[in-house]
């Protein structure tokens, strides 16, 4: 497992890290001191302690980039502020941590975030060998689900869309997703949309990697961001 710490104060940065490092002797630890450090690193992270009060971009700011650029890292924030907490679970936080950080609240902490990004790991994974097994012009054809970036309905007609192309069948999307499973939304009765191609959304649409817009029902928009944050942290844990 790959970890970042990203804080200015370099007492407090060697200090998360030597804790990481003695829970976890085998986990990669990078060490990072501004948020534009840390978004120009090249790495994917599994979990990412960020301070939110640096110079330059802050942490808020940073998780907010690292969110758009596709990183679904469990983000753990450090802060000397609880006023910023509420603001830290519009990014997708996992949890905070107030300075100066206790040792048994880290240890906490730590743990649950370490067993949320295995679990969605393994769903993940389970998910890459999940595919759906279509009929179209005659030829049946299995495709990944994790291949599938969103499908579309039209006159009973299923397009699904993947990065090297489009296939279309007779079908029922309602059907599709129950195949799909809890890996992708239903943004609107025409969508289908896999969680782990969205960009960023708005209260009537949603951006996908590939740069293409879809339409959110309105009475759609509270689930999605719900349905998304999980999906970003793995699962909610009720040691917030």
């Amino acid at each position: 497992m790959r970890f970042a710490v990203c804080d200015d104060d370099r007492a407090l940065l060697n200090d998360i890290s030597s804790r990481i490092a003695l829970l976890y002797p085998g986990a990669v630890i990078d060490c990072f001191t501004s948020g534009e450090e840390l978004l120009s690193s090249e790495n994917a992270h599994d979990i990412i302690f960020l301070d939110i009060d640096m110079p330059g971009k802050n942490g808020m700011e940073t998780a907010g980039e690292l969110r758009k650029k596709g990183s679904r890292a469990v983000l753990i924030f450090l802060t000397a502020f609880e006023s910023y907490v509420f603001d830290a679970f519009d990014v997708g936080a996992f949890h905070y941590l107030l300075k100066p950080v206790s040792g048994e609240k880290f240890h906490r902490v730590l743990s649950s975030a370490v067993k949320s990004r295995e679990n969605v790991l393994c769903e993940e994974s389970e998910v890459s060998k999940r595919s759906v097994t279509i009929r179209s012009g005659g030829v049946s054809s299995r495709i990944l689900l994790s291949d599938i970036v969103y499908a579309e309905v039209f006159n009973r007609k299923i397009t699904l869309h993947t990065e090297n192309g489009s296939t279309e069948y007779y079908g029922r999307l309602s059907a599709l997703e129950a195949k799909a499973g809890k890996g992708f939304f239903r943004s609107h009765r025409a969508y289908l949309v896999n969680l782990a191609y969205i960009s960023s959304y708005t209260s009537s649409e949603i951006t996908l990697e590939t740069g293409e817009t879809l339409l959110l029902a309105k009475d759609r928009y509270q689930s999605l961001v719900k349905s998304y944050l999980d999906y970003v942290k793995g699962s909610l844990n009720d040691d917030k």
